[in-house]
This record gives structure tokens, sequence and C-alpha cells, in this order.
């Protein structure tokens, strides 16, 4: 954490040269992997607890740090995210051939990843993230695919897909715990609904 945090300081945003901001976007999608890579480490010692009955106990102890700490690392990575979308120039498109495109495309694929360490085990999200991941792999060769834009197209169909799937079963979830919130606390139905 203290690396990032480190990664973090150095990021200042302000209006710079082009170089400057340039400079600005690396570090920002350097920040987002290594955040990244912190949840991913924290997912797989929550899932290794889960095997190994010696770190039940540390977790059970400690389960709600852990889940502080994953928020807080979500958190910052939608912030890191949300930085570099003020770094893109607005109006006018990207060509597929410049730097600025495959740092979006690049992020794109690392927030998608975000999403699916914040969901369910949902292997949908996790097919839609390598389908992005090979994607980006694909255009950083010399000779990218034709139909990225198709591949890039079906999934984030797929992508939208799920996540109204997910979305829906949230709603679901949280409006039944407030219809019981709300009979526990005897307040009148037509509050509730």
């Amino acid at each position: 954490l203290q690396a990032i945090q480190r990664v973090y300081a150095l990021i200042e945003f302000s209006d710079s040269t082009k170089a400057d901001i340039e400079a600005q976007r690396e570090r920002l999608g350097i920040l987002v992997q290594a955040l990244l890579e912190c949840r991913q480490e924290l997912a797989h010692t929550i899932l290794v607890a889960d095997k190994e009955n010696a770190l039940v106990d540390l977790c059970r102890d400690r389960f709600a740090d852990i889940v502080q700490l994953d928020i807080a690392l979500d958190s910052q990575v939608r912030t890191a995210v949300e930085q570099f979308m003020l770094l893109v120039p607005k109006g006018g498109g990207l060509s597929a051939d410049s730097p600025l495109f495959e740092h979006c495309v690049r992020l794109f694929c690392l927030t998608i990843e975000n999403g699916s360490l914040s969901a369910n085990p949902n292997g949908d999200i996790a097919i839609c993230w390598r389908q992005v991941d090979s994607l980006v792999k694909s255009m950083a060769k010399k000779k990218p695919d034709t139909d990225w834009a198709l591949r890039m197209h079906a999934t984030l169909q797929r992508l939208s897909s799920v996540m109204e799937k997910e979305s829906q079963w949230w709603m679901n979830a949280l409006f039944l715990m407030t219809r019981r919130m709300g009979q526990a606390f005897h307040c009148e139905s037509d509050v509730v609904d």
C-alpha cells in the first residue's frame, strides 16, 4: 500500500503541457494496475483462507477490515479512472492508432477487471474481461486483428446484459431487505413500497 501511496502522490492534476498530461495518463495507468494487483492479492488471500483452516480464524477476526480495505481499493480505482477521463480531450473522436486510444482501451480493460472483483462470482464478467484483455494484447501487436471493433462491440453488448442482470439482482435483494427492515421498525407499508 505504501507503493500505491507513493505513485498516487506523484500524480498532479493540473493544466500542464502535452508531455506532462501524457506522463500523468501513464502514471494513472500504473496506479490502477497496482490497485488491482492489491485487490487480486486480497481476493486470493480470502480464497486461500477458506481452504486452509489456519487462516480462517484470522479472516473471521479481521473480516470487517478486509471488506473495508477492498472497498477502499475499489474506490481508489474508480477515482483514478475518473481522473484519467479528465485528461482525455473532450469532443472529437480518437483514432485507433493513437497512443491515447490504447491508454483508454487498456484502462477500460482494467475497469472491467475491477468490476469483476467487485461482483458476485460471475463467469460472464470474467469472460468479458478476458475478451477485452485479448483485444488489448491484439492491439499491441504490429498487425492487430481487423475485426477488433466488432469483437469489442459484441463484448460490450454482453457486458451490458450481464451488468443489467447483476443490478436487477441487487435491486431485488435490497428491496426485500428494505421491506423486512420496514416491517421490523413498524413502518407503514406504503412508505416501504
